[in-house]
């Protein structure tokens, strides 16, 4: 697929921003060259508009470029059938570019040339109806703030009209039109427009410039389509010098008879010098000639202009099939990448999920013994604590206080040693702790084995008749 460029335009959408393919030229001027291209958008949109670009000369200029963004700012305000849209300004290294509906058609210029002559009265009316209903939206045109932005369109010429297959007639390149807010200023003493189809004062310079010069270029126009000759064929000074001097234009009726003379009046009307001689606004202009000479129906007008200029039409048709063919072609390799990249997403999750899927039987085999482990565990705990609870415990007894008290009767205890061979022996009561089995009938109860034993081992021995010390042989 072979483009010139690719521009992506600034406008912060949290959506993704539309592309414009840049094709073949379809146009050139002094200031530009305007090329077909396609609006490519999400969701296989597209929309075959025109790009109009700066030369590469002027591409970097300041003020050719704030000229041109001007341009862009004042037609996107002019909301008619009758002028051509302007549909966004992108900007991209090679400069700033006007993104506008592209039309099936023809210029009125190359109408004119191809015609050779005086166009039908209709036809001619009917081009130059609508073109003065484009002005008038021009000049009728407000800013954001409501207040009229006076536009002034400043070069009505044949180069500058489209007339569409579909028959109707549009206003185009408002590049070098003067508004009353305008932002690029015209410089002092240059002169903007084309010679022949100027008004008087707008090549006075310092002259004020109303709506009025556009009606009188329109005029001009007119005089052209019914007379099938310019006007004022001259741009050269001595020509200019003519116009300044006040020169009237000569009657169209001289070069076409069936023009009513009403409307031959009506046309000098608008090409006075004095601009509050002519029609004061363009829509009272076409009330006029739609008045005295109605204009032909739209679909004759499409059918004259394609019988004229068929094969012109018929190219520009299929420059844009050819335009739509690629823009469907870009459509589908966008599609593709984005089809392999979800898939290739795709296959990297059915891979994480293949993963868990095999790796799940294993984490199962090792945690099905813990768990069964912990379930048994917690059954065992909750069948004793059970158990525990159903069965019935002891009430515990109070000690009475004799329970507590030293016992009143003492075991029996051996001879004591005479003072030269032993010490002193201390017998130490027993406490209810070292009784052994309930109390009996004295109110006594019996020594444990082990404290009986302790009490017949203390002290261990005995002292014989000869004073000796003999060992009791339980209490080794």
């Amino acid at each position: 697929m072979d483009y010139d460029r690719v521009f992506v335009t600034e406008r912060a959408l949290a959506t993704t921003e539309p592309r414009y393919r840049i094709q073949e030229e379809i146009g050139s001027g002094g200031m530009a060259v305007v090329n077909i291209g396609t609006l490519v958008g999400a969701a296989g949109f597209s929309r075959v508009v025109a790009i109009k670009r700066l030369h590469a000369h002027l591409a970097h200029d300041a003020r050719f470029t704030a000229m041109f963004v001007d341009e862009a700012r004042l037609s996107s305000r002019i909301r008619a059938p009758n002028v051509v849209q302007t549909l966004d300004v992108i900007e991209d290294a090679a400069g700033v570019a006007l993104v506008m509906d592209y039309v099936v058609g023809v210029s009125l210029s190359q109408i004119t040339e191809e015609a050779n002559g005086p166009l039908p009265l209709g036809v001619a009316t009917a081009i130059l109806c609508d073109v003065l209903r484009g002005l008038h939206a021009a000049h009728e045109a407000k800013g954001k703030d409501g207040r009229s932005l006076s536009i002034v369109h400043r070069d009505v010429s044949p180069k500058n009209v489209l007339v569409g297959k579909d028959g109707i007639a549009r206003v185009i390149d408002f590049g070098v039109a003067k508004a009353a807010q305008r932002e690029a200023i015209t410089s002092t003493g240059e002169v903007k427009g084309t010679f022949g189809y100027m008004a008087p004062e707008q090549m006075i310079v310092d002259r004020t410039v109303t709506r009025t010069a556009d009606i009188y270029g329109a005029a001009v126009v007119f005089w052209q389509l019914l007379a099938g000759v310019p006007l004022f064929p001259g741009n050269d000074i001595a020509s200019l010098r003519s116009r300044l001097a006040g020169a009237k234009p000569r009657s169209v009726r001289e070069l076409n008879a069936e023009v009513p003379p009403e409307l031959d009046a009506l046309i000098h009307r608008a090409l006075d010098d004095d601009a509050k001689n002519r029609p004061r606004t363009a829509l009272l202009f076409d009330e006029e000639i739609r008045r005295i000479s109605p204009p032909e129906p739209r679909a004759f007008v499409e059918s004259w202009v394609y019988d004229l200029l068929g094969p012109a039409i018929d190219l520009a048709e299929e420059r844009v099939a050819r335009t739509e063919r690629a823009a469907e072609s870009l459509a589908a390799e966008a599609s593709a990448i984005v089809v392999h990249s979800r898939e290739s997403q795709g296959r990297v999750l059915a891979d994480d999920e293949m993963k868990t899927t095999v790796d799940a039987p294993r984490r199962h085999r090792l945690s099905r013994p813990l768990a069964s482990v912990v379930a048994v565990g917690a059954l065992l705990t909750l069948l004793l604590s059970w158990k525990f609870l159903a069965t019935p415990r002891p009430e515990a007894r109070s000690l009475a206080a004799d329970d507590l008290a030293p016992s009143t009767t003492t075991a029996p205890i051996e001879p004591e040693p005479s003072p030269s061979s032993v010490t002193s022996a201390v017998v130490v009561a027993p406490t209810a702790s070292t009784f052994d089995g309930p109390p009996k009938e004295n109110g006594t109860r019996p020594l444990r084995r082990k404290d009986r034993r302790t009490s017949r081992c203390n002290p261990p021995y005995t002292i014989d008749e000869a004073g000796h010390k003999v060992y009791k042989p339980n209490c080794l």
